[in-house]
């Protein structure tokens, strides 16, 4: 679970994918992608990074990396599993245009 900065609270619920709270309306919704569909649905979303008021970076079991702007409804995969083992853990931004990965395959750097 995270606060974004757009304050939403965005989940990753085990095996059922991403999800979005608006605390002023009261409810909970699935992430939809601009062509409809739930990219995250069946994954384990083990880690949500807020990086900005329209960007997102999860780390989910079956898509790997992914880059999410939440006003275009858009995925981009940044760095797919490996063999299904790569989970990644815990993301921090430790400065402008830099990501820290770290998953159960080890410590990764994104610029």
């Amino acid at each position: 679970m995270s606060l974004g900065k757009d304050n939403r609270i965005w989940l990753g619920l085990f095996g059922d994918g991403l999800y979005s709270a608006d605390l002023s309306l009261r409810n909970v919704q699935p992430f939809t992608a601009a062509d409809g569909s739930h990219p995250f649905a069946n994954d384990i979303v083990s880690s949500i990074l807020p990086y900005s008021a329209d960007r997102l970076y999860i780390g989910a079991d079956r898509h790997g990396l992914c880059e999410v702007n939440t006003s275009t409804r858009q995925c981009n995969i940044i760095a797919d599993r490996y063999d299904g083992k790569n989970i990644f853990v815990r993301m921090v931004a430790k400065k402008q245009n830099e990501i820290w990965a770290a998953s159960e395959m080890g410590l990764y750097i994104y610029i």
